[in-house]
């Protein structure tokens, strides 16, 4: 007996089923079952046809033994064994050795004749002669194991029975040659190895057959009759591993295939499609057919998406009408009971197609309960006493579970487990998804070891689940499991598909499409098992759809609480504010209705966690939910902003909105810091915020970044923290555990509620929020600067009332200050950051680019008012014509209100000249011939001195000294020249470049122009830079060219010097007093010009040309060598 258990192994029960065949067959006396076989020497090579013949030699074999027909005592004169050699063993003649013979072509018995050889057939052939048919026992055998992979744990315990005789050397798989298998690339190596693996079967199967072989010739060399009980075990393995082989060359057959195969239909060469008589299968047809439509409405989605995106349109939320399939309600009525219990234990082949997972592939045979330790129960519970139409209703749903197969009539067994029978209410006919899978736990079977434990009485019988039961608690968790591979084979596919449980959710781009996928994907899932009930399955293609309580709307992308549950969840609430002493219970069933709410109403978190406090404080107390309780004041606020917003705030969008704004914070124990956009800002805590604990400081840290850096409306703020939990109080609007950090995180989400802001937070590590960190612990103590409390306030009461504090912050307002201030870094309540950077429009709110007619008519009247003269009043208008929009085609400079407002002030204060009369150029000249000799001079009074001589002499611009460059000096006897090729004031197309001319005034070398050009450059020679040839530089070092801000800054400090009043006349005004002086000698109009480089007279007349005081002397003349 222990050796026939060892030789079922290989088989399993099959095996041992054979083997019990064998011998009640030889106890019935019909033979012995003798084998005779011929040996002949090993010659074919390995191939196709060679294992299938194998396998039906084999087959036949077994089949004989079984049937133990009545030649078995002649027994099989040959037998042909293809496995990589050919083997046959003839009886010899009496009293001679076995020998060897001709290589056996054919397969027969003492009645037939033997062919001479075997034409292989050709492989293309369309048609196969059949043998005579075999038990079914054994031909479920064949076929299992030629069209499926074996356990690997079974083909190693056949391999390790068999080793190789010492003296066949040559009977192993030869490997590579190390010379050239590193020389190989990994692909080449793995398709290697996997032809070794398939050899490997062909060794084996030759070796058990050498086994058998070496037993035969012994039983004849010893004329001893042969037990088939000891051969029976060797040909059990030989046609286990030689199906194994051809399992595998029908896998590599496809693998080769694979590539020359359509790319859309390679997903039917997958290891997974069950073999047949057809190496793809035999439904290849119907899954060409569904791929087919399901990578057409792929592309439809693909492209769908993106138009979408492109244009941003949806459709509407029309309901597409699609007619139900009569024969589904025909095949499914609502009375009828269809048995479906344990049904995907039937469907196991097409599983194994969706997925390889051992526990999948185990729960959909039988499921084994997941138990920690063995229950174990000291005494029967007593059942419950129903009434009697309790008891009916319990009697009809045990019939149904029994018509069903859910349950079976089941005597006692040691170790059962008896739950109690109760009645749960279930809801009907409410389920409005497009799938809806009936009996969903009803159709996974639990493992016959396990029932046990799933019984129950009735009435005085046992009863046992066969399948999972709905009060299991782990069945949800399983049934998700057992779905998990076929949501994501469609998943693969581009198919857009939800399941939860027993709920399917199909979204498609158009109704078309929606409905193809829906009889699609029905067909999958009654291929693996399931039940379909279309009753409660919504069949029908819309845009809006309730699933799972809610309402999804694909065209708001909103997800909406239905109307009926909004009326009961303020039912409740009126309910209970009604109620002035509710019971524990009453108050967790509604703060249960509120969280069942949340993913559907915006802000309604903010508004649940009172009410749920005060369960928890209530039960943390030692009560029982029995017991009753009061609400606070905070949960009636709370039940009373849902009852009036709940409606309001209907419809939550599935993703937020694009993020606009980030937003770093941090706090330190002594202070708060925020960054955003390069800008930085923070400070000290008061002394009352000081007091509390880190992560309240944290938050309150965000909520000031907020404060600071936020101004725009209708917007998403990320903000950024490295305190994990102030981003989970901002993230989930709050919390239970700290309640002054759920009334900021409240006060925080009512601020960005006002302002229509949405906020985030994330959580970002420490050494990432350096500048926020920073800032949080860094302070300019300078800036905190305020007056003594009593001292403003004797200010106010004796001379003014300020209206705002141009220079404070957060903490240095005291009761007696202002409340508008403005701060130099972003703050919480400051009205303004900067005071130098406020302007006329920020002040009042106005867009700069949008103004009105009549706020720029405010403007031009606050300027008048600030004692702006006309013309510039008239260049406040021509820049806001140019940059405001038109309106109605006008522009704002040309509009009737705008020029009667500037009129009108020309009349007021019309524009006059900045001079009316000039200084006397005398008085300079003798200042700067104090100035001599030039080689006494330091390098600043020699710079003043030439700049001066030069814009006396030059009558040029400040703009026209900074450009000469020495590059482009001309040295002439009587005078240097400069030529100007830089783009001044004046320059024009086609106008000539300016030539400034510095003479030579030999009688008065003093004031000599050309001699204090000249020694200047000779005194900053070795100080300019030798990449920059600008004449004037600065006199202190790095000596630097100077701007013409600078020159006319150094012509005011000399005419400072020289005693003429700067606080009339600017640097400018030696140009109009230079071409006075020459004007007034005598000097044509024309040559003026000309120096002054003019266009015409009349602008030289209306600006400059001014009398001088009385006794101009002729040196001024001869300076500015104008005759």
């Amino acid at each position: 007996m222990a050796a026939k258990e060892d030789v079922s192994k290989p088989f399993g029960e099959d095996a041992g089923e054979i083997l019990q065949l064998c011998d009640e067959s030889n106890d019935e006396g019909h033979g012995e079952g003798t084998f005779e076989f011929d040996v002949d020497e090993m010659k074919s090579q390995l191939g196709i046809d060679d294992i299938v013949k194998s396998v039906a030699a084999l087959t036949e074999l077994v089949k004989r033994k079984v049937d133990n027909s009545a030649d078995t005592e002649v027994g099989l004169k040959r037998a042909k064994l293809v496995a990589g050699s050919s083997f046959s063993i003839s009886s010899p003649p009496e009293g001679s050795e076995p020998s060897t013979s001709a290589v056996a072509k054919s397969f027969t018995t003492d009645t037939e004749t033997a062919e001479p050889g075997y034409i292989l057939p050709s492989i293309c052939e369309d048609t196969e002669v059949f043998g005579p048919p075999v038990s079914d026992m054994i031909a479920n055998i064949v076929n299992a194991n030629c069209v499926t992979k074996p356990l690997e744990d079974k083909v190693k315990e056949i391999h390790s029975r068999y080793q190789t005789p010492r003296n066949c050397e040559f009977l192993g798989v030869p490997k590579v040659n190390k010379e050239l298998w590193f020389d190989l690339s990994k692909p080449v190596r793995m398709k290697d190895l996997a032809l070794q693996d398939f050899q490997k079967n062909i060794v084996k199967a030759n070796q058990a057959l050498v086994v058998t072989l070496e037993r035969v010739i012994k039983a004849e060399d010893k004329k001893e009759k042969i037990d088939p009980s000891t051969i029976l075990p060797q040909l059990s393995d030989m046609l286990n591993v030689l199906g194994n082989a051809f399992f595998l060359t029908s896998l590599k057959r496809r693998d080769e295939l694979r590539p020359h195969i359509n790319k859309s239909f390679q997903s039917v060469c997958s290891k997974s499609t069950k073999i047949t008589t057809l190496l793809f299968g035999d439904d290849l047809a119907k899954q060409i057919k569904d791929i087919s439509e399901v990578n057409k409405i792929s592309r439809e989605v693909s492209c769908s998406s993106r138009d979408s995106r492109s244009n941003g349109s949806r459709t509407d939320g029309k309901t597409f009408q699609q007619p139900i399939n009569k024969q589904d309600k025909q095949g499914q009525g609502v009375n009828e009971v269809i048995t479906c219990a344990g049904n995907l234990a039937n469907h196991i082949a097409n599983w194994r197609g969706i997925t390889t997972d051992p526990w999948i592939l185990e729960a959909v045979s039988g499921y084994r309960l997941e138990l920690a330790s063995q229950p174990y129960q000291l005494f029967t519970p007593s059942p419950i006493i129903f009434s009697d139409s309790e008891s009916a209703v319990v009697q009809s749903e045990i019939q149904t579970l029994l018509d069903k197969g859910a349950i079976e009539h089941v005597e006692y067994t040691q170790g059962e487990f008896i739950s109690t029978l109760f009645l749960v209410p279930k809801k009907n006919g409410d389920y409005m998804v497009s799938l809806d899978l009936k009996d969903t736990y009803f159709s996974v079977p639990v493992h016959p070891l396990d029932r046990k434990l799933l019984r129950f009485f009735w009435k005085g019988q046992r009863f046992e689940f066969t399948c999972l039961p709905f009060g299991y608690s782990l069945a949800p968790r399983v049934f998700t499991k057992i779905l998990k591979p076929f949501a994501a084979t469609w998943r693969s596919k581009g198919i857009r598909i939800s399941i939860y449980i027993d709920d399917i959710l199909i979204i498609a781009s158009s109704a078309k499409q929606a409905a193809t996928l829906l009889a699609i994907i029905r067909n999958s899932l009654e291929s693996l098992g399931f039940l379909v009930n279309i009753e409660k399955s919504h069949v029908t293609p819309t845009t809006r759809i309730t699933c799972l309580g809610f309402e999804i709307d694909s065209v708001a992308m909103k997800l909406f609480l239905p109307i009926s549950k909004i009326s009961r969840i303020i039912q409740s609430r009126k309910n209970l504010l009604q109620n002035s002493n509710p019971t524990i219970l009453e108050i967790a069933h509604v703060a249960g209705l509120i969280v069942s709410a949340l993913p559907a109403v915006r802000y309604l978190q903010l508004h649940y966690r009172s009410i749920e406090f005060c369960k928890s404080q209530a039960l943390l107390a030692g009560r029982d939910y029995d017991d009753h309780s009061c609400l606070d004041i905070n949960s009636r606020f709370d039940l009373l902003w849902i009852i009036q917003n709940i409606a309001t705030f209907n419809g939550k969008v599935f993703q937020d909105p694009e993020i606009i704004l980030f937003v770093n914070s941090d706090a330190s124990l002594t202070g708060w810091g925020a960054s955003c956009n390069g800008q930085t800002t923070g400070g000290r805590w008061s002394l009352s915020e000081s007091n509390n604990h880190i992560n309240f400081l944290e938050l309150l840290a965000a909520f000031l970044a907020l404060q600071s850096f936020v101004s725009q409306s209708n917007i998403h703020v990320r903000l950024k923290l490295d305190n994990t939990t102030a981003v989970s109080y901002i993230n989930n609007m709050g919390g239970i555990r700290s309640e002054p950090l759920n009334t900021l995180a409240k006060q925080i989400w009512h601020w960005c509620m006002s302002r229509e802001i949405w906020m985030s937070a994330r959580y970002v590590p420490g050494d990432l929020n350096a500048e926020a960190d920073s800032a949080s612990r860094l302070f300019s103590e300078d800036l905190e600067w305020s007056l003594h409390p009593t001292i403003f306030s004797e200010l106010q009461s004796t001379i003014w009332s300020p209206d705002i504090d141009l220079f404070a912050s957060r903490l240095n307002l005291g009761a007696s200050k202002v409340e508008k201030y403005v701060s130099w870094h972003p703050d919480p309540g400051a009205y303004a950051v900067d005071a130098f950077s406020l302007s006329w429009c920020h002040e009042r709110n106005v867009d700069s680019l949008q103004a009105h007619v009549s706020q720029v008519l405010n403007f031009l009247a606050d300027c008048f008012g600030e004692g702006l003269r006309y013309s510039t009043l008239n260049s406040y208008r021509s820049a806001l014509s140019s940059t405001l929009c038109p309106r109605d085609g006008t522009t704002v400079g040309c509009d009737p209100l705008v020029s009667r407002l500037l009129k009108g002030i020309y009349n007021l204060r019309p524009p006059l000249p900045r001079y009316s009369s000039t200084w006397d150029v005398s008085v300079l000249t003798q200042y700067l011939g104090t100035l001599f000799p030039l080689n006494s001079l330091s390098l600043k009074q020699l710079t003043l001195k030439t700049v001066s001589l030069c814009a006396l002499c030059s009558a040029g611009r400040s703009q026209t000294l900074g450009a000469l460059s020495i590059s482009n000096l001309v040295q002439h006897k009587e005078s240097i020249q400069f030529i100007v090729t830089e783009r001044l004031k004046t320059s024009r197309p086609g106008k000539p470049s300016v030539i400034v001319i510095f003479p030579s005034v030999p009688s008065k070398p003093h004031v000599c122009p050309m001699s204090t050009v000249s020694a200047y450059i000779t005194r900053t020679c070795n100080l300019r830079n030798p990449t920059d040839f600008r004449l004037f530089i600065s006199f202190v070092k790095p000596h630097r060219a100077v701007s013409p801000a600078t020159i006319s800054r150094w012509i005011k400090t000399v005419l400072s010097d020289a005693g003429i009043d700067i606080s009339i006349f600017k640097a400018h005004s030696v140009r109009g007093a230079a071409t006075s002086a020459a004007y007034n000698k005598g000097v044509p109009v024309e040559n003026i010009l000309k120096l002054a480089n003019w266009s015409n007279e009349s602008t030289s007349r209306r600006f400059y040309l001014r009398s001088a005081e009385p006794g101009m002397p002729d040196s001024a003349v001869n300076v500015v060598h104008l005759v």
